[in-house]
């Protein structure tokens, strides 16, 4: 009898346990496997683990630039700095399959801190469970782990953890999160003001709440207008494309002097869509909450851009905005459960509010989520039989990672562990093997016709000797 009423109030952190294990067991699965049969690719697991690499070898902070053939710095394309932190697990196995291990328990982990906020917000640790459920079933969320791997994406849990600890008043732990997520790219910074402004407003702590205001906001703006400009040089290629312009002054510039097409732009119809993906997913309760305007810098980005991956939510660019919905969702429901029992039964409050959320979380899940056996399951691109992944795995060992290649992008992730790596048809002069997969190429420097035409000339080259043609394979090594 005791141990039936110890599980009774132990149930809620088991089960919790139970989905975090479930999802990482899944995630870790999927994304290896992804990865095995050539769905990854050099953007941007490719160009992730290039970084590391260098960084583990002595080379810095440092990568080949995609768009071109010049050794730059990552710091061209993003302040993700956050990636120095995995050295340390990368330098042990020095696969990608480690990194991808790394994002997918650290993005698990963020359940704990929902379960953690949920509890201490509603009361019974049931709603922690709930709420933990909630985020682990987040479209974006999911979509965002198997989508290669990212440091931002690392920033999804770390701000869930950072406002915990600040709910717990527990602003050195906070600061701590704080930092580690805007680390992760330049924007979330911005975003994580907003957690200074509650410690200041609400929790009346003027001192830590100056602190955590200002710190992330420092660091994105010196990220935005004076680190990225900087080494952005050394590129061919553009990172923050809007429809104002190149950069991040250009939408600052855009919303002041032409604020009918900014706000134009911002609520164009895919936009819309993809708002409301976003927020249904978290019950569509967080509306009503203002945690969701931290979102915002991030929302307003991803809408203005020209990326047309910035507006759907199967890619990365949801991690900053997710954790903050998860936060209103948890604030909207505490708020709705303690107005409505005013006139309500608590009981009847609550049956409303689970039945509501488990309605509107789980047909968002359904219908945007790639999880098995839904419209979009993407189970496929692990199960498939693709009779090029084992060459490719066995030329990723074969090729010296000294010698430098030019690989496609489908298989660029397979042969980042070198200093020089080039997007086929880049680097050809520079290249000692090239490494092409006509199949699903998913070129970004070039056509798909573009990449089909070059190999085909390449393989009658006296230059280049073919070492395998397999179909859609070739691999060429220069002659000496």
């Amino acid at each position: 009898m005791v141990g039936y009423s110890s599980f009774l109030k132990r149930w809620p952190v088991v089960v919790t346990a139970v989905l975090i294990a479930a999802f990482s067991w899944y995630f870790t699965w999927f994304t290896f496997g992804r990865h095995a049969k050539t769905n990854s690719g050099r953007f941007d697991l490719g160009n992730v683990e290039q970084t590391v690499w260098n960084v583990v070898h002595g080379r810095g902070f440092t990568m080949t630039d995609p768009y071109g053939i010049a050794q730059v710095s990552r710091l061209a394309f993003h302040a993700d700095v956050f990636l120095i932190l995995l050295v340390p697990f990368y330098a042990l196995v020095q696969r990608p399959e480690t990194l991808l291990l790394l994002q997918v328990l650290t993005v698990a982990s963020g359940a704990m801190a929902v379960f953690l906020t949920g509890k201490k917000l509603l009361g019974p640790a049931w709603w922690g469970t709930m709420f933990s459920a909630i985020y682990l079933l987040n479209p974006g969320l999911q979509w965002a782990t198997i989508f290669d791997v990212h440091a931002v994406t690392f920033a999804t849990p770390l701000v869930l953890w950072a406002v915990w600890l600040t709910i717990e008043k527990k602003y050195r732990g906070a600061l701590i999160f704080m930092i580690l997520a805007m680390l992760t790219k330049e924007e979330i910074g911005l975003t994580l003001v907003a957690l200074g402004i509650y410690v200041w407003l609400a929790q009346k702590q003027r001192r830590w709440g100056a602190v955590m205001t200002l710190t992330p906001a420092i660091w994105s703006l010196a990220m935005f207008f004076v680190v990225l400009p900087y080494f952005h040089g050394q590129t061919a290629g553009e990172v923050y494309r809007t429809v104002f312009g190149n950069g991040a002054a250009s939408i600052i510039n855009g919303a002041l002097t032409q604020p009918l097409r900014f706000f134009h732009v911002l609520f164009a119809r895919q936009n819309l869509i993809y708002g409301w993906q976003l927020f249904s997913a978290t019950g569509l309760v967080g509306i009503i909450s203002p945690w969701w305007l931290a979102a915002g810098p991030e929302m307003v980005i991803n809408g203005l851009s020209l990326k047309p991956a910035q507006h759907l939510i199967i890619s990365h660019y949801t991690s900053g905005i997710t954790p903050w919905l998860i936060v209103a969702s948890l604030a909207a429901t505490a708020w709705m459960r303690k107005k409505m029992s005013i006139r309500f039964s608590a009981r009847l409050v609550t049956w409303i509010l689970v039945l509501w959320l488990g309605l509107t979380v789980g047909y968002s899940a359904w219908t945007t989520g790639p999880l098995p056996a839904t419209p979009n399951d993407q189970t496929k691109f692990v199960t498939w039989r693709n009779p090029y992944a084992q060459p490719v795995r066995e030329w990723s060992k074969l090729i010296p990672t000294a010698a430098a290649v030019s690989v496609t992008n489908n298989v660029g992730a397979h042969f980042a562990r070198r200093e020089r790596f080039y997007g086929f048809p880049l680097g050809i002069d520079q290249a000692d093997y090239i490494v092409v997969l006509e199949d699903h190429a998913t070129p970004v420097v070039a056509t798909q016709a573009e990449v089909t035409e070059k190999i085909k000339d390449l393989r009658s080259s006296p230059q280049w000797l073919v070492v395998e043609y397999l179909g859609d394979l070739t691999v060429l090594r220069r002659r000496e």
